[in-house]
């Protein structure tokens, strides 16, 4: 019996092979022969699988890039030296496609020579996940205020982008607002 290729879409829009047997009807005629008579053609029909393969137009992905934001939040915009502030930076992923392995930096700028806080300037974090779409992720970053002054705050994500399997895939990276934070005497 020979078989039908049907695509099947599942949600994820990957195609998938569907095999429907098939198969078509044949006459054969064998002729028949002996010394003693003359020849006598038989016929004989017989069920002769073949193969038809058909498919349909490669599906066009609706995701095309990332859709991403990043929010930037803090316990407080004013704080005393020696108080200890939480600067949180969230990635909020408003696509179509899930952002892998998410990486977090925030930038501390201030006017002074002298650092504002400590550290003045915090580690990557990474996280080992992927923000589905219409979901976020955040981290927390925590400063010490170590001098007076006013500083100004930026945080950016980058995360993997995968437009498929096989597909192409690609780091983006988005960038918050900036943030003010005050330190007092």
């Amino acid at each position: 019996m020979g078989c039908a290729v049907a695509p099947v879409m599942t949600p994820t829009a990957t195609p998938t092979v569907l095999i429907v047997p098939t198969a078509s009807l044949t006459k054969i005629v064998t002729p028949i022969t002996s010394p003693s008579r003359t020849s006598t053609p038989t016929v004989t029909r017989v069920l002769i699988p073949t193969a038809t393969f058909t498919s349909s137009p490669t599906p066009t992905l609706a995701c095309k890039t990332d859709t991403a934001s990043v929010a930037l939040s803090a316990s407080a915009t004013t704080l005393k030296k020696g108080e200890v502030v939480t600067v949180t930076a969230t990635l909020i992923n408003q696509g179509c496609v899930a952002l892998g392995l998410p990486q977090y930096r925030l930038y501390v700028e201030a006017g002074g020579t002298e650092p504002l806080f400590d550290p003045d300037k915090p580690a990557p974090v990474v996280h080992q996940l992927a923000v589905a779409p219409g979901r976020s992720d955040a981290t927390n970053f925590v400063l010490r205020a170590v001098g007076v002054g006013r500083a100004t705050l930026r945080a950016s994500a980058s995360f993997e982008v995968h437009l498929g399997y096989p597909g192409p895939a690609y780091w983006g990276s988005n960038s918050s607002e900036a943030l003010v934070i005050t330190v007092t005497p």
